[in-house]
């Protein structure tokens, strides 16, 4: 619940760019946890299913996300964005 008090502290922030690491989200979970999150931001999480701690978020402020054509994570070890 950590990462979604850390999202939420960003929205109230305005914040437009937030990289998470080691976020712990199995991919059924982040179905139900983005229910929960701010519409103003679009969310791309990768995580590996084999490795423990290894998964990242990338959260985009709907303007920003608009730009973007193509991402790509590997692994959980990272995501890249191509604006």
């Amino acid at each position: 619940m950590k990462q979604l008090q850390i999202i939420h502290e960003a929205y109230l922030n305005n914040i437009d760019i937030l990289e998470l690491t080691e976020t712990n989200f199995s991919s059924q979970s982040i179905k139900y946890q983005k229910s929960y999150l701010p519409k103003e931001y679009v969310y791309f999480f990768k995580s590996s299913t084999s490795y423990k701690g290894n998964k990242v978020g990338l959260c985009l402020k709907q303007h920003i996300a608009d730009y973007i054509f193509y991402y790509y994570g590997n692994h959980g070890r990272y995501i890249y964005i191509d604006l």
